[in-house]
């Protein structure tokens, strides 16, 4: 157990150290030493009063730090006052919060009769500390976006939040090519007098037609060249179209592969790989194997 998950076991509780000795003092102070004492330090208790610890305390488990203008506790230091704060002293585990003005610390009966909580202090009345010779190493919470993750040779290992960037950015690219496709789509229909709302499968059916009708071929040339535009051919026109066509599946590809490389290391927050929709029909995919390639 931890300093800060011993806090978070008994704030709010009462704490009776006859539980793991037998000896109960009935939710006082010296309740909480105790019971820290024994589950996170790992000394053995000695009985006393709160007052008593400041000279009668586990030396193989602690040093004893005096109280100092300049002194400041750290967490898990156990603090220790004498009678002029109480009759029988007081004694609480230190958080991480002080300074030289004060500090916040983890108590019991402090005000009278009060369940474990935090408690604000001065330093008034204050013998000093007893500060833990080892203590165990509180759990560093990890970043998933800092999960370092092995992409393979030419790319190396790099992080989450890397590698979702580099997605976010071939998604974009995605859209500037798909864009492009739409454009060429639109031409077509424009130029061929397509119904409104014709889609891609639509003009490359129709394409199809024209480029595997060979003995009518000649015949269409002309209106195929005037929709052409800037391109000196139609045969220019349907490369480009092919090079966007590429283009977007190899985006699509790399973003999948990277996905796939966030689910294979089991990023602690969830990243869900959505396989790709394939824009592509078979019709378009078995006819540009024969007539294009």
């Amino acid at each position: 157990m931890t300093v800060k998950s011993f806090f978070d076991a008994y704030e709010g509780l009462w704490i009776e150290s006859s539980s793991i000795d037998n000896v109960g003092t009935r939710d006082q102070c010296v309740d909480v030493f105790r019971v820290y004492n024994k589950k996170v330090v790992g000394g053995n208790d000695m009985g006393g009063n709160a007052v008593d610890y400041w000279t009668n305390y586990p030396t193989d488990f602690y040093d004893k730090i005096p109280n100092t203008p300049t002194g400041v506790p750290q967490l898990g230091d156990v603090m220790v006052w004498g009678t002029t704060y109480g009759t029988y002293g007081h004694i609480a585990v230190c958080t991480d919060i002080a300074d030289t003005k004060g500090f916040t610390s983890f108590d019991q009966n402090d005000p009278l009769k009060s369940k474990c909580h935090y408690q604000p202090h001065t330093y008034t009345g204050l013998l000093g500390w007893l500060r833990p010779k080892s203590l165990p190493q509180e759990e560093v919470p990890v970043d998933p976006m800092k999960v370092l993750v092995t992409l393979g040779e030419g790319i190396g290992t790099l992080e989450v939040q890397t590698i979702r960037s580099m997605i976010l950015d071939l998604r974009r690219d995605i859209k500037n090519e798909q864009e492009k496709l739409n454009g060429f789509v639109q031409k077509w229909i424009t130029e061929w007098n397509l119904p409104t709302g014709s889609s891609l499968v639509d003009v490359e059916v129709e394409m199809a037609k024209l480029m595997m009708l060979e003995d009518t071929l000649q015949e269409y040339r002309n209106s195929i060249e005037a929709c052409v535009g800037i391109f000196p051919s139609d045969q220019a026109l349907l490369e480009s179209h092919k090079a966007v066509r590429t283009q977007i599946e190899m985006l699509t590809k790399e973003v999948g592969d990277l996905q796939i490389r966030l689910s294979e290391a089991k990023v602690p927050v969830g990243y869900t790989y959505v396989k790709s929709w394939d824009i592509y029909s078979l019709r378009f995919k078995l006819y540009r194997k024969k007539v294009i390639t």
